[in-house]
């Protein structure tokens, strides 16, 4: 049997309801077959894996896109469609907008039209080929890889005179001993050696 693939959590939005379903008693009151999201009416939607659409439009309980992932079926609701049957789309994808729900969801779960949290988008996760196959969708979500953080740069130091940085690199106990006998040449070459001496010390190429 093959796993469910890593999905991506299709909208930005707190869990407003979890996944509660036993597949030997299905109809049971109380039972949910699909997770819920609580988001702003009219937010993108994501296709939380790469696949082919299967459902745009009406659902029994509003409207909602399926989209058919290898041997899975993923299925979104409370979803306008901006997709049509038949058309691929990749993980991540905009398939939707989020909408208000016609009736409230369940008792005390209902949000005022105009907040800023007025819609619910559902996600559910079903083997394709078992009408009753559903599992938990919210262990298999997998978030965004974050982007690695880009540390500023300070400001660049001049090179200064290669005498002061020969000094400044050998310490006290060279600043007694006089740099004139050498010239300019070679006191660029030993300020070259003490500047690689100093990227390979720091890491750097």
């Amino acid at each position: 049997m093959v796993d469910p693939p890593p999905l991506l959590r299709p909208v930005e939005g707190p869990v407003a309801s979890r996944f509660s379903y036993d597949r030997a008693a299905p109809f049971l009151p109380g039972r949910r077959r699909i997770v819920r999201f609580r988001v702003r009416s009219g937010a993108d939607v994501r296709s939380p894996c790469r696949g082919r659409v299967t459902h745009a439009g009406r659902l029994p309980t509003g409207r909602g896109v399926s989209v058919r992932c290898g041997g899975w079926s993923v299925t979104l609701t409370g979803v306008a469609a901006v997709v049509a049957r038949g058309r691929r789309v990749g993980r991540g994808s905009t398939v939707g907008r989020a909408t208000v729900p016609a009736s409230p969801i369940g008792r005390g779960s209902a949000v005022p039209r105009g907040s800023a949290s007025d819609a619910t988008v559902g996600l559910g996760v079903r083997r394709a080929a078992d009408p009753f196959g559903y599992v938990d969708p919210l262990p298999l979500l997998r978030e965004p890889e974050p982007a690695t953080p880009l540390h500023p740069l300070g400001p660049a130091r001049r090179a200064g005179h290669p005498a002061q940085r020969v000094r400044q690199a050998a310490g006290p106990a060279m600043l007694a001993q006089p740099l004139a006998f050498l010239g300019r040449p070679q006191l660029q070459r030993a300020a070259g050696l003490i500047d690689q001496h100093a990227h390979r010390a720091a890491g750097r190429p």
